[in-house]
């Protein structure tokens, strides 16, 4: 996969199971840039969540607009929020820049079904966050749900 002239390296795909409430990517390589896909399929209203390295503290802020509503802001937060809360499938592209003596920056794109059938639009949101960890590189990404479902995920490695 490229990205412009950037060529990505597939480094893991992953398929979550419904009773497991963490979808995770360990060993990552260093990699400047990382991207993530994802496609959750919630069996209830469901968020997704991001972690890096198994760090849980308030180490994580973000901002988030659905639908081209005014953004809302979460800070000092214990993971980052980039998906619509939702009830129907969601395809998720997130962008991270891994720069180890840097704040690790994240843009991420959701699209949901939102409703069946052509009468409703999709659900959108963009979301951007970040990592204030400066000293390390993401070896790990955690991906949390708020409740229960299914995904598949493919993370990819670019310098």
């Amino acid at each position: 996969m490229s990205l412009g002239s950037t060529a990505y390296q597939l480094l893991q795909s992953k398929a979550w199971l419904a009773s497991t409430p963490t979808l995770t990517f360990k060993n990552i390589p260093s990699y400047k840039y990382l991207l993530l896909e994802f496609y959750g399929f919630p069996s209830k209203n469901t968020q997704y969540f991001l972690r890096f390295n198994n760090d849980s503290g308030a180490n994580y802020s973000d901002r988030q607009s659905v639908n081209g509503a005014v953004d809302t802001t979460t800070i000092s937060a214990a993971q980052i929020n980039f998906s619509i809360l939702s009830t129907t499938p969601q395809f998720i592209k997130v962008y991270i820049v891994n720069i180890p003596d840097q704040e690790k920056l994240v843009i991420a794109h959701s699209g949901g079904q939102n409703a069946r059938g052509s009468a409703t639009a999709p659900a959108r949101q963009e979301s951007v966050g970040k990592w204030a960890n400066t000293t390390v590189l993401i070896n790990e990404i955690d991906i949390t749900m708020s409740t229960g479902g299914l995904g598949i995920a493919t993370l990819w490695g670019s310098n």
